[in-house]
This record gives C-alpha cells, sequence and structure tokens, in this order.
C-alpha cells in the first residue's frame, strides 16, 4: 500500500484482510505546488483566468482551450501519464546535462516508444508551446510555494477501501484494460480483466480479482521471424 500526494509516500507490505496504519503522503508545501498554481497545465473551462493566460502564451492561435485541454488531460498525455507525481516533476539524469528546461522536456518527450507521436503532438501540432510551460513546472515544483493549501479528505471522504493489485511484471508497460463490452456491460461479469501491454510485451496479463489469480496469455504475431525492432524482450509486431 501507499499514499500519492503532493509526496509519495513510502511503501507499506500489506496482505488481504489485513489492517495497515498509513500516515498521508506529505504537506501542502512539499513540493508539487505548481499543479495547482491554475496555469495551462491545469486550466480548465470554469476558470476565466485561463484565457487570459491563454491570450498572453505562445499557443497557436488556430488551437481553442477545448484542443489543449482534450490534447493535454482528456486523451493526450494523461491518457498514459499521471501528471504530477515525482516521475513526471523530475527529469531523469540519465538523459544528461541541459542548458534549459525546454531543451530537457524536448529530449524527454523524444523517448520511449510513444516517442515520435509525443514529439509531433507538441513539437507539431502544439508549436513547441508545451515545452515552455513545463520546464516551468518542472523547475518550480521542488521549491513550490503553495498559494491555495489544498483540503485534505474529511469525514466520510476518508471511508474510502481500495484494492489494488500488480498483475503485469515489473520490467513491462501495462496500457489499459477491459473486462467487458461496452455494447453489453453484463459480458463477461465476475469475470477476469485483461491487460493492454501495447508494445512492450507479448505477454497479455489476465487477473481474476475474485481469486486474485495472475496468468498471462502469449499473443501471437503475425510474422515470428520479424527482428524485434524495438530491443531484445519486445514484441515483434
Amino acid at each position: 500500500m501507499r499514499g500519492y500526494g503532493l509526496v509519495d509516500s513510502a511503501r507499506l507490505t500489506a496482505k488481504p484482510a489485513s489492517s495497515q496504519s498509513h500516515r498521508g503522503a506529505g504537506t501542502e508545501r512539499s513540493g508539487g505546488g505548481a499543479l495547482l498554481s491554475g496555469d495551462l497545465l491545469v486550466c480548465d473551462d470554469e476558470n476565466p483566468a485561463c484565457e487570459r493566460v491563454r491570450r498572453k502564451s505562445d499557443i497557436p492561435e488556430k488551437l481553442t482551450q477545448t484542443d489543449w485541454l482534450k490534447q493535454m488531460k482528456n486523451i493526450g498525455c494523461i491518457g498514459c501519464h499521471q501528471l504530477g507525481q515525482e516521475a513526471t516533476r523530475t527529469i531523469p539524469s540519465a538523459f544528461g546535462k541541459f542548458d534549459s528546461g525546454e531543451l530537457a522536456w524536448m529530449r524527454r518527450v523524444q523517448s520511449g516508444q510513444s516517442g515520435e507521436q509525443m514529439t509531433n503532438q507538441l513539437a507539431g501540432n502544439f508549436g513547441g508551446a508545451p515545452f515552455k510551460y513545463l520546464a516551468d513546472w518542472t523547475t518550480a515544483s521542488p521549491k513550490a510555494n503553495c498559494q491555495d493549501k489544498p483540503q485534505r479528505p474529511s469525514g466520510l471522504e476518508r471511508n474510502i477501501v481500495i484494492t489494488s493489485w500488480e498483475w503485469s511484471t515489473p520490467d513491462k508497460y501495462l496500457h489499459d484494460l477491459i473486462s467487458s463490452d461496452k455494447r453489453h456491460p453484463t459480458v463477461n461479469a465476475y469475470g477476469p480483466l485483461y491487460g493492454s501491454p501495447e508494445y512492450s510485451t507479448d505477454n497479455m496479463p489476465i487477473l481474476d480479482p475474485k481469486t486474485n489469480k495472475v496468468t498471462f496469455f502469449k499473443m501471437p504475431v503475425a510474422d515470428p521471424e520479424m527482428p524485434e525492432s524495438l530491443g531484445p524482450g519486445m514484441p515483434r509486431a
């Protein structure tokens, strides 16, 4: 079990039906405060300041606020990444040293199997504008001074029980899961969950939440002789 917040808490080992006491995940000044500033990273249609910020930015004129929100949040970055935790607030040292935060983010989004897609979106469709805001965010996060203290859950809001499973492998990327068919939601009722490892492996993880059992299905490929273009252990197709 682990708590996520402005600062991620330490991990605790837990077992089914056991009880654990867990402290909160940091204070309001512990980092990540830039996410609370109301800037374009988290701008929403209910904030009148958003459009004022947008007009002063270098975001291409053809892009509406809806375009920005859709691609940076709804079906874009947040579709794959939890923006705000330590992994996205910091630049990996393995990438090297950079003269500016913008250059660091330009290098960062080129990494991984979706590097081309991310680069085309940020540098192409968005005219490179996100690099500036992401760089400001990364620089500000470690020493953020939160002007608005986030409200912690209270009362009934604290009575939440969450069950989670580690059902793939630590070195493989799990993008999504499915349990049913939206057109027929009762299909596979109480059945297993099927994971989508995207490009990371040919082994599809399958979780049975009733028995806590995990199995794998080796997905066939069209051409088994195709070179492992993404590296050893990666899928062939």
